[in-house]
Order: structure tokens, then C-alpha cells, then sequence
């Protein structure tokens, strides 16, 4: 998956004028993700992590291709990530945005970028809404408001509200 998406982004970079791309990953995979950049592209990588301060910093100063920062500080960092304006997000294992409710998915999902891609091996792992919420993302009117679109494909159990299956997926 990450090779793919290095490609895609350097695809976006010749043909879609991007520029900036952000990189949004669990903690454990920024330096990972960095080698990767590193080993299968030219651009520059810069890992975002440190205090608040210093993190800023990077955002405003750093001028890297590729900036990496992970899922637990995006709502902290949000006015600098904005600030920069990523031409491409990219969200790798996306279902850490599958609850809608969250704070994290809620501020993953302000990030303004004129494109967007999602990782996930597990888009749909209990409810429909968790693919809803990670496909949102992605474009923020393909599924249409969530309540229809769960009025569409939930199947209820008679007088009851229990899923008891999914149909005309």
C-alpha cells in the first residue's frame, strides 16, 4: 500500500500540480514511511513529531514534499496543517477514522486537500457507518448523508432497531 500511494502521489505531483502531501499514519509507522519515501522517490520526507512548538515550526519552516504526522496530534496541529495546505492527504490504516464521533476523525476530516487517498486492510469491521466515515473522507458526498444511506442498505430486524443484515451493497 505504500508504495502505491508514494506512486500515486508522484503521479498527482507531475499531472495534478500537488505540491504539499501529508501523510497521516499511527505513530509507530512515520519513520517506515519515511525510509520508504526515501527509497522509492526523490521528494523530500520530513517527519512531524516533538512538542507542539517545534511541530509548528516544521509546518511553517520546512519546505520537504512529503510531511508525515500521525493520527494523535492532528487536532493540536490542525491550524498549522491548514496553514500549509496540503494539496494531497493521505491517510494510512484509515479505519482510525471509522467512528465519525471522534475527535480524531472529526479533524482528520477539516483538513482541506484538493485530493485525497485512503489505506485500510479493514474498511468495515462492525457497521456500515465505519466504511461511511472513511469513505467521507475521500469525498464527502459519494454516500450521501449517513442516515439514508443506512435506510438504504441496513436490514432491521422487525420491531426492533437491531442490524440484523446489509442489502443492495
Amino acid at each position: 500500500k505504500t508504495i502505491q500511494a508514494i506512486a500515486a502521489a508522484e503521479i498527482l505531483a507531475k499531472d495534478g500540480g500537488v505540491e504539499r502531501a501529508l501523510i497521516v499514519c499511527p505513530s509507530s509507522l512515520k519513520s517506515q514511511w519515511r525510509q520508504e519515501i526515501e527509497h522509492f522517490s526523490a521528494r523530500t520526507a520530513l517527519v512531524i513529531d516533538g512538542p507542539t512548538h517545534r511541530r509548528k515550526g516544521l509546518f511553517e519552516r520546512d519546505l520537504a514534499f512529503f510531511k508525515i504526522i500521525n493520527y494523535d496530534v492532528i487536532h493540536a496541529d490542525f491550524e498549522a496543517i491548514a496553514a500549509w495546505s496540503p494539496d494531497l492527504v493521505i491517510l494510512d490504516e484509515a479505519q482510525r477514522i471509522k467512528n465519525w464521533q471522534t475527535r480524531t476523525a472529526k479533524s482528520v476530516k477539516q483538513i482541506d486537500s484538493r485530493y485525497a487517498i485512503v489505506l485500510t486492510g479493514t474498511p468495515l469491521e462492525n457497521r456500515l457507518e465505519e466504511l461511511h466515515s472513511i469513505v467521507e473522507f475521500v469525498d464527502r458526498h459519494r454516500l450521501g448523508p449517513l442516515f439514508a444511506f443506512k435506510a438504504a442498505h441496513e436490514v432491521i430486524e422487525p420491531g426492533t432497531v437491531k442490524v440484523v443484515g446489509y442489502r443492495d451493497l
